[in-house]
């Protein structure tokens, strides 16, 4: 069976998920799933693809979910003609981060990247005529169109998916073009890409920018499905979860980017469901619901992914799908 055959399958199987549970709660779950898949294939473009890495995409979350929502509510903007707006903007941010780090690599790019993240997160703390600071930004109005309003859980699973889906694509489409391959021989080895003919600091350029606008979008998506957005929701622990999303799932996979953040997702709610058992004691449940923990076990899957999976979850999956080729042949 084809590639493409099995990724519309795998959607259609996702897109059927409200057609057996339409709790609301276990929905919200998924419009998340959905939100932070956006955001992982964006880092993993940039980190995955190109070997840029970046410690910060919390914050161009966070100025696509803000912008977007200074837009919607107080502006009068509609989402639709806010979200290329706010993307943009973000790219643009993006694309002046990349300048700011062009002769930046490894880990100075690492804390150039979260030097920016910082300065972000206080910024929407601190600016609270703006952003609200650590009481949040309320309000923020439903998606529309028309008449009809993206105001239930059903309806903004099928929004969110559907920019997923799209994302998805234009992304396996992108790397399988002349950019993507010259965007691995950069990875590879940018003195040899140099010789090549390729240039490392356009492609750089493009890709920071490219990979906000992605956060940029997830921003708005976020923004406008909970009504209410706070600083917690962009801060540097967001940034190194999206790290982890794409490093569990497989760096430069855009499959292995949806299967990382529906894996760490989900993990809090793995997490609660145990915490619920009670066979646990009081003080045990209390350690297993702190979010420094959750860290904690972040970096023990990382280090066994590393050590044993160096190619992610998904190379599970391509690993079958590779025996299964070699006995057919």
């Amino acid at each position: 069976m084809s590639r493409h055959r099995i990724n519309l399958i795998i959607f259609l199987i996702i897109l059927t998920f409200p057609l057996f549970d339409r709790t609301s709660y276990h929905l919200d779950v998924a419009v998340l799933i959905g939100i932070f898949s956006i955001l992982s294939i964006g880092l993993n473009v940039l980190l995955g693809n190109t070997g840029q890495i970046s410690l910060g995409h919390a914050a161009f979350f966070g100025i696509g979910a803000y912008t977007n929502a200074l837009l919607t509510r107080d502006v009068g903007f509609s989402f639709w003609s806010s979200l290329p707006i706010s993307s943009l903007f973000t790219g643009i941010i993006g694309y002046g981060i990349g300048l700011t780090s062009l002769r930046l690599k490894g880990h100075y790019l690492a804390m150039a990247t979260l030097a920016f993240g910082i300065i972000t997160s206080t910024i929407i703390t601190e600016w609270t005529e703006l952003t609200g600071g650590t009481g949040g930004f309320r309000n923020i109005p439903y998606p529309a169109i028309g008449s009809f309003r993206f105001d239930s859980g059903v309806k903004y699973f099928y929004l969110v998916w559907i920019f997923v889906i799209f994302i998805f694509l234009f992304t396996e489409n992108f790397l399988s073009t002349r950019v993507g391959r010259a965007l691995k021989a950069i990875h590879k080895n940018e003195d040899v890409a140099n010789v090549l003919g390729i240039n490392p600091t356009k492609y750089k350029l493009k890709i920071f920018g490219l990979s906000a606008i992605y956060a940029g979008v997830a921003g708005a998506l976020f923004a406008n499905h909970s009504n209410f957005i706070s600083s917690e929701s962009f801060s540097i622990m967001v940034s190194v979860s999206i790290l982890c999303m794409i490093t569990i799932g497989g760096l430069g996979k855009t499959w292995g980017s949806i299967m990382g953040a529906s894996l760490l997702t989900l993990f809090p709610e793995i997490i609660r469901y145990v915490v619920s058992s009670p066979f646990f004691s009081q003080s045990v449940r209390r350690a297993l619901t702190n979010y420094s923990y959750h860290l904690f076990i972040y970096g023990i899957l990382m280090l066994l992914v590393i050590v044993f999976l160096p190619g992610g979850l998904i190379s599970i999956f391509q690993g079958k799908g590779a025996r299964s080729q070699n006995a057919r042949s």
